[in-house]
């Protein structure tokens, strides 16, 4: 098993940032942010479906072809 961080992993300084308004671990960034510490997972794109379900009156299931946004 993968362990969730990788073994280089060990953050990031706040060094400009005002450390009371930056949560615990996190840091400022100029680009944009990576949001996982761990390997992502790689799934075919085909796969992919974004669901809504639970306290709904009917469940909803899209795949990423009905969601994307045309260019």
């Amino acid at each position: 098993m993968t362990p969730p961080v990788s073994r280089g992993f060990r953050g990031r300084g706040r060094d400009t940032a005002d450390a009371g308004r930056i949560p615990p671990g996190q840091y400022v960034t100029p680009d944009f942010p990576v949001l996982s510490a761990g390997p992502t997972p790689h799934q075919p794109k085909e796969t992919w479906s974004f669901e809504i379900r639970g306290e709904v009156d009917e469940p909803r299931s899209w795949n990423l072809g009905a969601v994307q946004c045309a260019p």
